[in-house]
């Protein structure tokens, strides 16, 4: 920050956080990537050679054109309009949650922390493995998936088929395929049938 920046101390009421909020934003920050193999490799053309490998600059952004906002209508209705000129840092919201907190939800990317959950003193028992399927269907794609520590060989185990399982699948298929093999045509009329009689109604 520049030495004239001043800051403000301002405290969040429902977490009991604390944070500084400058009267101007910086220019520059630098930001230490703790975690390299879980990010491409960036470039870094033109940085300096005495910043440290694991270190990257990011500069304040300013899109084009402005924004508009609609505020509510003034003495006697007057309309009134807000113009920003929008600058920021170019960073994404990172939200934390539980496994729990996430069913139901789809997610581009993710980053699992831990793979073994703690029980409370309420619930003790706690199914890690199946905590860890619940986190990772959550994703749309598999590039998006990161993990802090590596899966462990119980959960890996957790999700593998007998080999009673398997062959019981495999039984399956083949009794499956071998009646459409032998009704065929039978599926394919009273596939029709069916058609012709909703069309006729």
């Amino acid at each position: 920050f520049n030495q004239t920046t001043k800051f403000k101390l301002v405290e969040d009421a429902g977490s009991k956080l604390k944070v500084l909020i400058p009267n101007s934003p910086p220019a520059v920050v630098f930001v230490r990537v703790t975690r390299p193999k879980n990010f491409d490799v960036l470039p870094r053309d033109g940085l300096h050679d005495s910043l440290p490998a694991e270190v990257y600059p990011v500069f304040m952004f300013k899109p084009q054109g402005s924004t508009e906002v609609t505020l509510t209508p003034g003495p006697g209705g007057s309309k009134r309009i807000l113009k920003l000129n929008l600058q920021q840092l170019p960073f994404v919201n990172a939200i934390a949650s539980t496994v729990y907190k996430i069913q139901g939800e789809t997610m581009e990317s993710l980053v699992v922390a831990d793979w073994k959950a703690r029980g409370s003193k309420f619930n003790k028992v706690v199914n890690t493995c199946q905590q860890g399927y619940i986190a990772i269907s959550r994703l749309t794609k598999r590039d998006g998936f990161s993990a802090l520590k590596p899966l462990t060989n119980a959960c890996i185990q957790y999700f593998q088929p007998s080999n009673e399982t398997i062959a019981e699948s495999l039984r399956l298929e083949k009794l499956f395929a071998l009646y459409l093999s032998r009704n065929e045509n039978t599926a394919l009329f009273s596939s029709w049938s069916n058609q012709s009689q909703v069309f006729w109604r």
